[in-house]
Formats: structure tokens, C-alpha cells, sequence
């Protein structure tokens, strides 16, 4: 946990200084589709205000945003179609095009894609499968002792 919490506040400062690309959500959001825990709300929770903050964007959301999209995609990792790989493109181009639709309506601004929406699009597959990796291979569950 100490682990994904480091790598979002490093997304974090690199999304809101020099990349254009929401880091954060990306993470949030597959990692809640890979693993469906609790922990994933409260982690949207804070980086939503840790976002809100960074960008000087009125506070709360982009909570309400990330969380919503925890649970849309909780949700649907409990539909039989989550097995797929391919599934995580456009679980990512809707939750990108979500993100940036308030963002644009809460700033008075015009909703632009390319530069919100394609490139968390591309960057789901790889994305997916290095955050399914850590999980899997470096993040230990529940262990159970069998005692003789």
C-alpha cells in the first residue's frame, strides 16, 4: 500500500506540472478494476483533493469524480466481460471523457480530447498489465498457516 500511495503522489506532482495526462486516474481506475478493494476509495478520495489542490480547482470534485469512477468500475470487474484484456480501453476513454466533461463544465471551458482523453486511452493496456503485475507478484495478500 505505502508502495501505490508513493507512485500516486509522484503521478500526482508529474500531471499537474509538467504532463498534460491525468496519471492519477489512470491508476485508480485500474487498479480498482483489477482488485475491487475498499482501500481504492479512500485512495480516490484523497488524490481527488491532492488533484483539486494542485490544480487550484475547486476543492471536493474531482473527489466526487474519481470516486463515482471507482465504483462504475468496481461494478463492471464483476461482469464475466472483465476477463478481457481489451476491456480496459474503453473503460479508460470513457473515464477519461467523463473526467475532462466536469472539468470542462465546472471551468466554463470546451471539452478537448486529444490532449485529456487519447493518450490515458493508449497508455491502458501497458498500464494494466504492470500494475496486474505488482499486484500479483510483489503485494502480499492474506497469508494462511496450516498448523499440524
Amino acid at each position: 500500500m505505502r508502495t501505490i500511495i508513493a507512485v500516486l503522489i509522484f503521478a500526482a506532482f508529474l500531471q499537474t506540472t509538467i504532463l498534460p495526462v491525468n496519471l492519477v486516474l489512470l491508476i485508480l481506475v485500474l487498479r480498482s478494476f483489477i482488485i475491487g478493494e475498499t482501500s481504492n476509495l479512500y485512495l480516490a478520495f484523497g488524490f481527488g483533493l491532492l488533484i483539486s489542490h494542485l490544480n487550484a480547482t475547486p476543492l471536493g470534485i474531482q473527489s466526487m469524480v474519481y470516486l463515482s469512477l471507482i465504483i462504475f468500475t468496481r461494478a463492471l470487474g464483476r461482469l464475466p466481460i472483465s476477463n478481457n484484456i481489451l476491456v480496459v480501453i474503453p473503460l479508460m476513454f470513457c473515464a477519461s471523457l467523463f473526467d475532462s466533461a466536469v472539468n470542462a463544465f465546472i471551468m466554463h471551458a470546451s471539452l478537448q480530447i486529444m490532449p485529456a482523453v487519447l493518450p490515458p486511452t493508449i497508455l491502458a493496456i501497458p498500464a494494466y498489465i504492470i500494475i496486474r503485475f505488482w499486484e500479483e507478484r510483489f503485494v502480499v495478500r492474506d497469508i494462511k498457516l496450516k498448523v499440524k
